[in-house]
């Protein structure tokens, strides 16, 4: 029966382990709060009915995400939304800055630009 103990313990200890790790590789071990996006600007091109969005997103915390959603919606003078686009960010390290342009199809006069950040919702 001793021969059996180091083993049991040894099952023990790996299932532990690959507790703790699975929840770290399922969890994206930063705050969504933590995000936030810096250096906004757009271009709007009424040309082609098209609006250049740019930014940074900042990740201020230590987490790292695998990814994360930036959500662009093209608003009007009274607040309706005149286009929506969003990019999937990957792979986002800690007191990481990372930049992007987004190219959002206007329908619509526009005068303004709203971003939000999220964990993209799963397929």
């Amino acid at each position: 029966m001793s021969a059996r103990r180091p083993l049991v313990l040894m099952i023990l200890a790996l299932a532990t382990a690959l507790m703790l790790c699975g929840g770290c590789l399922r969890r994206n071990g930063g705050k969504i709060t933590d995000l936030f996006i810096s250096d906004q600007r757009y271009v709007i091109d009424d040309t082609r009915e098209m609006v250049r969005v740019y930014g940074r997103l900042d990740n201020t915390g230590h987490g790292r995400f695998r990814q994360v959603e930036v959500e662009i919606a093209l608003v009007s003078k009274a607040g309706g939304t005149r286009g929506e686009n969003s990019v999937i960010l990957q792979n986002i390290q800690p007191l990481e800055k990372r930049v992007f342009a987004v190219d959002v199809t206007s329908h619509g006069r526009v005068s303004g630009v709203e971003l939000k950040i999220r964990e993209p919702k799963a397929p």
